[in-house]
């Protein structure tokens, strides 16, 4: 479950808002938040640690991912288009390819007429790959 599908009138929490942040103790009392932007890829969630800090408390980052092992997402949607192709690495179909890049239909088509024109991708029967 996504996080704040489990929130009453979760839909309209969804369609209201273009960043979401979500905090969540689970069974093991642990913290963690979940980041969701619109337009964005989701982060991985945080897990929190309540501290003391003088006379107030506060919430703390326990898990911080090293900075020798940063994760590479693509930066564009033409990235991640070509990033879900090379993984398919087979012709995809375009409902398919929606699915993956999680984007509107009509600027999944933008991009893809924009990609084939640059002679990144080729169209074919089966669906969409990478050129070359």
């Amino acid at each position: 479950m996504r996080a704040g599908q489990a929130l009453r009138g979760s839909s309209e929490f969804h369609a209201w808002g273009d960043s979401n942040l979500y905090l969540r103790r689970d069974a093991d009392d642990r913290i963690t938040l979940a980041v969701e932007h619109r337009a964005a890829p989701a982060m991985s969630a945080l897990t929190l640690d309540l501290v003391q800090r003088a006379d107030a408390l506060a919430l703390q980052v326990v898990e911080r991912q090293s900075p020798s092992q940063p994760t590479v997402e693509p930066n564009t949607l033409d990235d991640r288009i070509a990033a879900v192709l090379a993984e398919a690495g087979q012709p995809k179909p375009f409902a398919d390819l929606r699915a993956s890049c999680r984007v509107r239909t009509a600027t999944l088509y933008e991009r893809i007429a924009a990609m084939t024109t640059a002679g990144r991708i080729i169209k074919s029967p089966e669906g969409y790959r990478l050129a070359g």
